[in-house]
Order: structure tokens, then C-alpha cells, then sequence
């Protein structure tokens, strides 16, 4: 398993005990949202710890910007100056075997992902290969390979509102802020809700005994000079499958 898909693995974990401690409770503390909500132009920065049964502790930390514009989002990994240089210096590419067709489904893991909901209500996932000048459909059974995980209410605000209703409030809302917790089987879950940005600027889950530690926190930057969704017409369109060996 790469190190991409360990973390994939662990953020989808960490979602999946989210949603599952709304089982069995009134929606009642779900925050009102909107469709389409507010524009937000955001870094999401993650840190998970994981300790394995091997007595290993794994440690990982990375961010993503996050583009959310009408029925419409935006979601790109940035990568660490490092990265960048040694990419500048033709590392990167060498380890992936070539940024040709045949090894494209490894370079989509990390691509950026484009997810709108169209009129009809489907959801539209496409993802954003610049080395090849392609912009490939993303169907169903495919999705997951990419990072997008089916839910479009995780995707459009971060995490699904309601899986709000499962944690309780704490206190009342101050400054727009709404702070929600739950406490269950050794196990704590905290977001920290921007109400009428419609975003989470904070969540916290500690498993038992510190063995899991997930974080993710928001941040709203300046909203970019240019759209990336507007530099997209000079792309060939593709099909995921296209990709595959």
C-alpha cells in the first residue's frame, strides 16, 4: 500500500466514526446550510497519528486547498517546496516511471479534483492532469482512486453537516462559532463550526488511549487572480478508464 493510500485510508476511517456517531440522534443540532453555500476559498491542513499493532507509530501531516464556488468545488494537494525541487529536477517523474498514459492512474491519485453538481443532481468528478493535457471523467466504481469518496455533502463542506447531530453543543454560539462534542468509548470527537461560512474550521478526534489522532483545520485565503476551473479549455477530454495499464 503506498503512502498515499494509507492516508487515504485513515482520513476515510476517521470520517466513516464521524458520520457513524450521528446513529440514533435527532437531527436537532444539525447547523443550517445552504445550497449553494457561501464562496470559500480555503487551506485545509491535516495531521494524523496512527499506532499500529506492530508497536509502529506513523505520523503524517499535508494540506489541500479547496475552492468552493456555487454548485461547484475545487480541491488540489499542495506540495511541500521540497517536493517542488526536486520535481524542478526531474526526481519526481523518474520515480513514477514517465508521466505517460499507462502510468496516469498513479499520477491521478494526487491530481487536482474537480466535483460539480449539475442541474439533475448528479455529481459530475473529474480530475485535472496537466502533464497530459487531459481532463478526465471520473465514473463511479473509479471515484475512490482519485480521493473523492462518493459523498458530496463531505466534499462541498468539508464534512457532512450532519454528522453534526450526533455531537452535542457546547455552550451557544460566539463570534459565528459554534463548538460541538461528543465523548464515546474512550474515544473524543470536537469540530468547531463556522456557521455562516458553512465550513469546519477545526475538527479533533482522539481515539482510545491517543492510539488514532486525527486533525483538520481551515484556514480562508484570497480567493485566487484566476479560477482554475477557467483554464481548463485547452484540455483533451478523457475517461478514467483511458488511464488504466
Amino acid at each position: 500500500m503506498t503512502s498515499s493510500q494509507v492516508l487515504r485510508s485513515i482520513l476515510v476511517r476517521c470520517m466513516a466514526l464521524l458520520v457513524l456517531a450521528t446513529a440514533g440522534v435527532q437531527a436537532k443540532n444539525q447547523p443550517a446550510v445552504t445550497m449553494p453555500a457561501p464562496d470559500v476559498y480555503l487551506q485545509l491542513s491535516y495531521h494524523t497519528i496512527n499506532i499500529g499493532a506492530d508497536g509502529v507509530q506513523r505520523e503524517a501531516s499535508y494540506q489541500k486547498l479547496m475552492y468552493r464556488q456555487g454548485n461547484r468545488i475545487w480541491i488540489e494537494k499542495t506540495q511541500p517546496k521540497a517536493l517542488l525541487d526536486s520535481a524542478a529536477h526531474g526526481h519526481a517523474v523518474a520515480q513514477r516511471g514517465g508521466t505517460h498514459a499507462g502510468h496516469a492512474h498513479t499520477l491521478a491519485q494526487d491530481a487536482p479534483l474537480m466535483v460539480t453538481r449539475q442541474d439533475d443532481g448528479q455529481v459530475l468528478v473529474q480530475v485535472v492532469l496537466r502533464q497530459l493535457d487531459l481532463l478526465i471523467d471520473v465514473e463511479r466504481g473509479h471515484q475512490g482512486n482519485v480521493g473523492y469518496n462518493g459523498s458530496w455533502d463531505a466534499s462541498y463542506w468539508v464534512i457532512p453537516p450532519a454528522s453534526l447531530a450526533g455531537l452535542q453543543p457546547v455552550g451557544k454560539p460566539r463570534d459565528g462559532v459554534q463548538i460541538y462534542r461528543r465523548f464515546e468509548d474512550e474515544s473524543m470527537t470536537e469540530v468547531v463550526w463556522d456557521i455562516d461560512r458553512q465550513y469546519p474550521i477545526r475538527v479533533l478526534r482522539r481515539g482510545p488511549h491517543d492510539m488514532t489522532y486525527y486533525l483538520m483545520t481551515a484556514e480562508e485565503v484570497a480567493p485566487p487572480q484566476v479560477l482554475p476551473w477557467t483554464q481548463l479549455a485547452e484540455l483533451r477530454p478523457g475517461d478514467y478508464s483511458d488511464l488504466l495499464d
